[in-house]
């Protein structure tokens, strides 16, 4: 994994105290979360406000449901798919993949600040 050869390069730049990077984390109750094309970034801080946290997950998990809705509905368009170049329906299949495998993970963490 290219990241754990490089941890004390980004927790500089992340000003964190420490950095861990694990393949198989177990997700910390309560922490605070990132989704990335990356991969899962949690933030394990003594006084995360939850409050504030969910705010926010809940406004990228709204933008995200849109942004995958708009997606669907020109998959779902036959007239989309029989005009558009087949580069451009693909991309549209690959953004769903992204849209719903990101959702997932937004949602799991939500669910953990509960």
């Amino acid at each position: 994994m290219w990241a754990k050869g490089e941890s004390a390069t980004i927790a500089r730049l992340l000003n964190a105290e420490s950095l861990e990077v694990e393949a198989n984390f177990q997700t910390p109750s309560r922490s605070s979360v990132a989704a990335t094309k990356l991969g899962e970034l949690f933030l394990i801080a003594g006084e995360t406000d939850r409050a504030i946290e969910r705010e926010r997950l809940d406004k990228e998990i709204a933008k995200l449901e849109a942004e995958l809705k708009t997606t669907e509905a020109k998959l779902a368009n036959a007239s989309f798919i029989e005009r558009a170049p087949k580069q451009v329906v693909e991309e549209h299949q690959r953004r769903r993949a992204d849209f719903s495998a990101r959702l997932a993970q937004l949602r799991k963490a939500r669910a953990s600040l509960d």
